[in-house]
């Protein structure tokens, strides 16, 4: 295991289990091999290391909290702060992934879900949470381009601008890279023309 090289000026780690050490040591280990080697990269390119994703499902990285019947880990509060903590030195986005996933997406399934839903989980395929993360990117994208640092004046002033960035600029005039450098209007058109044309 490695070994924690920040600095502990109150011995903190000595109130910690046995545990939630462990814990904190295996996220720790995953981030200085997996995250910090090619985060520099992904930073410079505007990507995000994907590819990392089915090995922080394996890890159990998601959902940590839940219960073990579905998968997950069952970790006490203390030791998914901690986890977190590792995630975030290593990159925010990351960390994100990881908390974003269980709190907004697994939790609400687990706690107002059906038992079907529970089975059934919020991928596209096993470790891939590609679902969630083109929802992220949205509003990352909604933030930055938008939101970010400006006020409104009113409630019904911040709904207007946000209508017509998504429905105006977004939707009819923004190209997408995920679509080909398409806007979502003319690829929804081409493969709408393309199914009319597959049926005659």
């Amino acid at each position: 295991m490695s070994k924690l090289s920040c600095p502990d000026f109150l011995n903190l780690s000595s109130l910690l289990t046995e545990e939630e050490i462990q814990i904190q040591q295996m996220a720790r280990e995953f981030v200085d091999k997996e995250v910090l080697p090619v985060i520099r990269k992904h930073h410079a390119d505007g990507t995000f290391p994907i590819k990392l994703v089915p090995k922080m499902a394996e890890l159990g990285f998601f959902g940590a909290t839940l219960p073990q019947e579905y998968g997950c880990a069952r970790l006490n509060n203390v030791a998914y702060g901690l986890l977190l903590q590792e995630l975030e030195r290593g990159d925010s986005g990351i960390r994100s992934c990881a908390s974003v996933q269980g709190g907004l997406v697994m939790y609400p399934i687990f706690a107002y879900g059906s038992e079907e839903q529970k089975i059934v989980c919020s991928m596209s395929r096993k470790g891939n949470c590609l679902d969630n993360a083109v929802a992220e990117s949205f509003f990352k994208t909604l933030k930055v381009e938008l939101t970010h640092r400006k006020r409104f004046a009113t409630h019904q002033e911040a709904k207007t601008a946000i209508f017509e960035y998504m429905e105006v600029f977004y939707n009819r005039e923004r190209y997408h890279s995920t679509l080909d450098y398409q806007t979502p209007v003319e690829y929804e058109t081409k493969y709408f023309n393309c199914e009319q044309n597959s049926v005659h």
